[in-house]
């Protein structure tokens, strides 16, 4: 699945590593939302620690990666070349914080991935008046005529063709090392997470 859908964004969006990763942000936000919207899996989620370590992980793993993305959407935005970030890699927490703070982290991702647009033309914005500010000019232009400047640029653009496997290993590293993930194959329905608790000990959403 993670393969398929590789390929349909490297279609989809063939020059745009941008867009192939905020679809891929995307789905991942679904997929684990998903997870948590069905009775049994967060009743497991409430009441099993390890489930809950596992998802609290899943979490820290979104965050990075929407910040990454705001990011990279910020330089895409100012003219700046795309250069790859390798993305944080799913780590096994032996004790987790309680899950309303992991559902309040992962409801702050999701919000700030619903506002990347305005959030990365304010830091495109900071980046520009920077860049100005700088009279030293570090950043290489898209008119250079330094072929050392030409040769980093080409370099760039290779590592955003190849980046789509990195994306690929970012999402399914956790698929390859449980044999299939933490609950369930990633879906796509609309992102929506409101889940309430009581201050009473946790019961099956399906009593």
């Amino acid at each position: 699945m993670t393969e398929l859908f590789l390929v349909l964004l490297r279609i989809l969006f063939p020059l745009d590593p941008v867009a192939r990763l905020r679809e891929i942000t995307r789905e991942y936000l679904n997929w684990l939302v998903t997870c948590l919207e069905d009775p049994a899996k967060l009743n497991d989620f409430l009441t099993n620690p390890e489930t809950c370590a596992g998802v609290e992980a899943h979490v820290i793993v979104i965050e990075h990666g929407v910040q990454l993305l705001i990011n990279e959407r910020a330089r895409q935005i100012a003219g700046l070349p795309f250069i790859y970030t390798e993305r944080l890699k799913l780590v096994l927490l032996h004790r987790a914080k309680p899950p309303r703070k992991i559902l309040a982290r992962l409801n702050r991702a999701a919000a700030l991935f619903d506002n990347l647009e305005r959030l990365a033309h304010r830091r495109a914005h900071r980046m520009q008046r920077d860049r100005a500010n700088n009279s030293l000019r570090h950043a290489a232009t898209l008119q250079s005529t330094s072929p050392m400047l030409r040769m980093v640029e080409a370099n760039h653009r290779a590592l955003a063709s190849l980046s789509a496997q990195h994306w690929g290993r970012w999402i399914g590293a956790s698929s390859r090392r449980d044999g299939g993930g933490l609950f369930a194959q990633p879906r796509g329905p609309p992102l929506t997470l409101k889940i309430r608790f009581q201050k009473t000990s946790p019961q099956s959403p399906c009593d």
